[in-house]
Parts: structure tokens; C-alpha cells; sequence
């Protein structure tokens, strides 16, 4: 899937199942033995040639609101965090996720783009508000986003616990949950529609969503929540990449 965020110059691209030159391993963090550790790297070579881009940089997801800046300085860097902003043209942003929410954003001249990691923990750490500051002190433009796939509210039941611990931090996430069928003192949360408010109260603009649901569409796409009802080892990621094209 390729989103045009900004005509000529920004482009999105999410590698799921679809994209035959990949078996979706892409944490070189995580795979360390000798065999996987070869997968990964062959996996993201195809995917620099796909894109035709110098490098694809990637992070240690934390589930956190850090915002790494990248420059040819510190690209080699391993860096915690969950979002990069960069002005550097030809380098892939991206991240991984597996029902989490991948976020792309752009200036709107195409000079600067950031890449977040909205699960629900980042989303209310302030991940988005994170990436906005740190893109507008570089350019003073407008930003828009691209909401990549993720787990959607009929598939992402939540605890009581859960319910009332959103609650807590404001009365107005009540509009994210509706009632389980399945479940007494369960509710279906919409973590797309969470992210989204949070996106917008940035006053940015969406310029898409993908509407895909990780979790039921299990010939397109990874998700962790999904190998764990099936009790199979999560091993694969959907990758969510931006670029600035040279």
C-alpha cells in the first residue's frame, strides 16, 4: 500500500503480507541468532530496493512518547524511542507494529517527516503532541498524517480495569468504548479513534486512514493480539514507512 502525502515528494508505504520479498521479520534488535538475524537483513535490503532509498532507520519501540531527531550524524544510532522526525531526503523512515497504530506525518512543503508508534500507552503519553513540537520548532509549517492499518473496535476488547483507567485520565474517552456483547464489564475499544483525537487536537490534518482491521485480517496482516489468542509465537510486523524523495 503507497499513500502520497505530500504530490512529488512524500510518499507512505506499509509492507504486510502482500509483499512477497519479505516474511515480515524486520527487528534486528530482537532477532539475534545467527539464521534470523540473516532474514532480517535480506528483509530490509528488499525492502530498500523496493523503495530505492539509502536506508531504512529504524527504532526500539518502548511504548513510550520519546521523539528521536535524525540527522547523517546519528543514523547509525540505536536508539528507544516511539516516533523519529527527519529532514534527511532518500532515508525510510518507519515503524513496526502488530495492532498498534502507525502514524506518518509530513510539513506540508515536504521538507520535514516524522514516523510514530501510537499504541495506547504512547497515544496517552503524548507521542503525537511529542512529534508536532519537535517538527514545528524545525519548520514552521502546517503537518498532516497518514493513519497506517490497525486493530479496529470490534476486535479490541478491554477489562473494566482497563475502562476505568481511561476514564481517569478524562470523562471524553468514554466516547472511545462501547459495550462487549461477549463480555460483562467489557468494552470494545476504538484505539484508531483515540489516536485520531489526538492527532487533531494537534490541528493536523488527516489526510487518510486506513480502515483495515490487523486483527480479523489475518491473510494480510501480522497482529500480536491474534497469535496470542491462537497461542502462536509472534514473530512477524507490519512495516509502516515514510520517505522524502530525492
Amino acid at each position: 500500500m503507497e499513500h502520497e502525502l505530500v504530490s512529488g515528494q512524500v510518499y507512505c508505504h506499509i509492507f504486510d503480507k502482500t509483499f512477497q520479498n519479505s516474511e515480515g521479520l524486520y527487528n534486528k534488535l530482537k532477532n539475534h541468532d545467527g539464521v534470523k538475524s540473516l532474514r532480517v537483513q535480506q528483509n530490509i535490503s528488499n525492502i530498500k530496493q523496493e523503495l530505492g532509498v539509502d536506508d531504512v532507520f529504524m527504532m526500539r519501540q518502548v511504548h513510550g512518547s520519546d521523539v528521536f531527531m535524525l540527522n547523517e550524524s546519528n543514523l547509525n544510532e540505536v536508539v528507544r524511542a516511539d516516533a523519529v522526525v527527519s529532514c534527511m531526503p532518500n532515508i525510510a523512515l518507519s515503524i513496526l507494529t502488530a495492532d498498534c497504530v502507525p502514524v506518518l506525518f509530513s510539513s506540508d512543503c515536504g521538507s520535514i517527516i516524522g514516523a510514530a508508534h501510537c499504541g495506547w500507552r504512547s497515544a496517552r503519553k503524548g507521542v503525537v503532541q511529542n512529534v508536532f513540537d519537535v517538527m514545528r520548532s524545525v519548520s514552521n509549517q502546517n503537518i498532516r498524517a497518514f493513519i497506517g492499518p490497525a486493530i479496529q473496535q470490534n476486535s479490541y476488547e478491554v477489562d473494566q480495569k482497563f475502562y476505568d483507567d481511561f476514564l481517569s485520565e478524562s470523562l471524553k474517552n468514554k466516547k472511545f468504548f462501547i459495550n462487549s456483547t461477549q463480555k460483562n464489564l467489557h468494552y470494545m475499544f476504538d484505539l484508531v479513534a483515540y489516536v485520531q483525537y489526538k492527532i487533531e487536537q494537534c490541528a493536523i490534518e488527516i489526510s487518510d486512514i486506513c480502515r483495515d482491521d490487523t486483527y480479523s485480517m489475518s491473510n494480510k496482516y501480522p497482529s500480536f493480539r491474534r497469535f496470542t489468542h491462537q497461542n502462536k509465537e509472534y514473530n512477524s510486523n507490519i512495516l509502516s514507512t515514510i520517505r522524502i524523495k530525492r
